[in-house]
């Protein structure tokens, strides 16, 4: 699924069964921590991934139990956030 706002993303994860939610931080809006943020509250066992030029996020990224992907990135290193998220969620 994909949604171009924070407001869309929630609206999808109302709707649908969602496993990992990769957002952008600078998101039209609402900001993508927020969403996260929200999304967190909504689906406490969701994975998130968050994407962002901004590696000084790091600590708000860790609170959210979130996976951070620093900007420029190459689909490799996506792909190990996607694992990775995905891995933390399957620890007891």
């Amino acid at each position: 699924m994909e949604a171009s706002s924070a407001e869309e993303g929630l609206k999808a994860l109302n709707q649908a069964a969602v496993d990992i939610l990769v957002t952008d931080v600078g998101l039209p809006g609402v900001s993508g921590l927020q969403l996260a943020k929200d999304a967190r509250s909504l689906r406490p066992d969701l994975c998130i991934v968050v994407a962002t030029g901004d590696s000084g996020i790091q600590s708000e990224a860790e609170l959210l139990d979130a996976v951070l992907v620093v900007k420029p990135y190459a689909p490799e290193t996506l792909r190990r956030s996607l694992e990775n998220a995905l891995q933390a969620k399957a620890r007891p």
